[in-house]
C-alpha cells in the first residue's frame, strides 16, 4: 500500500498540489517573493547564504508534511470506506 501511495504522490499528486490555481495563492507567492527580495537586499553574502539554507529547509519540511498529510488522508479515506462497507 505504501508503495502505491508513494507512486501516486511522486507521479501525480505532488505536481497537481504544486499548481498555483487561485488568486489567494498567487498573492501569497508574490508577497513571499517581495519579502524575500527585501530581506536579501539587507543582508551580506554570508547572511544571504544562511537565509537560503533556511528557506530550503522550510521547503523540504513543507514538502515532507504535505506528503505525510496526503498519506494520512488516504489512510483515513480507506479506513472510513472499509468501516462504512462493514456497517452496511
Amino acid at each position: 500500500m505504501n508503495k502505491i501511495l508513494n507512486d501516486l504522490w511522486d507521479e501525480y499528486m505532488a505536481e497537481r498540489c504544486a499548481m498555483i490555481s487561485t488568486e489567494d495563492e498567487r498573492m501569497l507567492i508574490k508577497k513571499a517573493a517581495r519579502l524575500h527580495e527585501r530581506v536579501s537586499d539587507l543582508l551580506d553574502e554570508k547572511q544571504r547564504a544562511a537565509l537560503e539554507e533556511y528557506i530550503e529547509a522550510l521547503y523540504d519540511t513543507n514538502a515532507l508534511l504535505s506528503k505525510k498529510a496526503f498519506f494520512k488522508g488516504c489512510e483515513f479515506g480507506i479506513s472510513f470506506i472499509s468501516l462504512y462497507d462493514k456497517a452496511n
